[in-house]
């Protein structure tokens, strides 16, 4: 008997929604077939990886790193960062501060391999590896972004937190491999380094989010088999109206008379959507 034979209705409810939600590319049937045949945590590993290229729409505080004031680009930036920075602490969509390349979603392996290509010089492992977001500091709207910027600002946003940790050109892109690293990359890798060493226990070994061997960020595979654990030990109870009753009391919300849960991934946070009510129970937290 296949693994495929004893998921549970919901869970292949849940893979069938994971299916309809990530862009594929190409969004062909060879692609839709293999995203079909990988198994439930790397269909979550490829949705997570798409969507830790976003950043959750809610309220955050703004702390600005003292050497960034002094950027000859700061001042000459301002009216545009405000613009930026204001949206941050009111909660506004930053969507359209983002890369363009945030719509594409889950690409196959062998599609997305470039013959020497240089995997450093692709955002997403910047965002894998420093974890920090880049934004682009336009203010006319086109075609749904912000019109893009040759300088960048660079920040690391939590759930509740935004901190600016410079302004970049996009030289910090590129890495000139065999030759020496763009002047912008490594400032960029100097800051990371510095941040990592400022927050570092006294004594301790530097290590930043790590890279698994399928190029996805640790913390991106460690959050997946975390949800995939939450399935298996609790998928079969959910049909137990007394487990059900128990857990909206253990998550301090009224227990309607009967619900319907479904799995589901808000943003990056994995839990249990309950349809009638419209309502997440987040069983997991993701950083941002």
């Amino acid at each position: 008997m296949s693994s495929s034979d004893t998921r549970s209705k919901r869970e292949k409810e849940f893979r069938l929604w994971l299916k309809q939600e990530i862009p594929k590319f190409p969004n062909d049937k060879t692609t839709l077939q293999i995203f079909e045949k990988m198994t439930t945590t790397d269909q979550i590993i490829a949705y997570m990886n798409w969507r830790a290229r976003y950043v959750t729409q809610r309220p955050r505080s703004v702390t600005i790193e003292k050497t960034v004031s002094l950027d000859p680009r700061w001042q000459a930036l301002s009216p545009n960062i405000n613009s930026l920075l204001s949206k941050v602490k009111a909660g506004v969509d930053l969507t359209p501060h983002l890369s363009t390349d945030i719509r594409y979603g889950f690409t196959p392996p062998a599609t997305a391999r470039v013959h020497d290509a240089d995997a450093w010089a692709d955002k997403d492992l910047i965002l894998n590896v420093m974890g920090f977001h880049h934004f682009h500091l336009g203010r006319i709207m086109v075609n749904g972004h912000i019109d893009r910027t040759n300088e960048v600002l660079f920040a690391f946003v939590s759930r509740d937190d935004f901190e600016v940790l410079g302004i970049f050109n996009h030289d910090v892109f590129k890495t000139n491999s065999p030759n020496p690293m763009a002047v912008e990359r490594k400032r960029l890798w100097n800051l990371y380094e510095d941040r990592l060493a400022r927050r570092a226990a006294p004594g301790s070994l530097l290590v930043g989010s790590g890279i698994a061997l399928s190029g996805h960020a640790l913390p991106v595979v460690q959050a997946a088999l975390r949800c995939v654990k939450r399935i298996r030990q609790l998928d079969s109870k959910l049909n137990q109206s007394a487990y059900i009753q128990n857990l909206y009391k253990s998550l301090n919300l009224p227990a309607p008379a009967k619900a319907t849960l479904l799995w589901r991934l808000w943003h990056l946070d994995f839990g249990l959507f309950a349809p009638k009510e419209n309502q997440f129970l987040t069983l997991e937290k993701w950083p941002n």
